[in-house]
């Protein structure tokens, strides 16, 4: 026990990182698939969001399913629509982790 406490203090003093999670939640505007871009209108103001191939994409449909087209997803053809964010903050970046879309459909 007191060698797992002391390696696990050991790796957080050897390996400072500021990593800060934060969840985004707004209006689809647009997206961009070529670029990876996601727009979304949050209190009136637009953001872009860059996805990459690590981001993990979540559709809320009648059931839920992770789009194996990514962006391309006829999800995200219809504006307006419900999108949260995950993001974290590592080393001064801000790094998408997941999106998930919620298309108001229910089964």
């Amino acid at each position: 026990m007191i060698r797992t406490l002391a390696g696990f203090l050991f790796a957080v003093m050897a390996f400072p990182c500021s990593l800060h999670a934060a969840e985004i939640e707004g209006k689809l505007k647009s997206v961009d698939t070529e670029k990876g871009v996601i727009t979304l209108t949050i209190d009136d103001k637009d953001r872009d969001f860059t996805v990459t191939k690590d981001t993990e994409i979540e559709v809320h449909d009648i059931r839920a399913y992770k789009p194996k087209e990514g962006l391309k997803d006829p999800a995200f053809e219809k504006k307006g629509q419900r999108v949260v964010i995950k993001t974290v903050e590592k080393d001064g970046k801000e790094m998408v982790t997941k999106v998930t879309i919620y298309t108001g459909r229910k089964g």
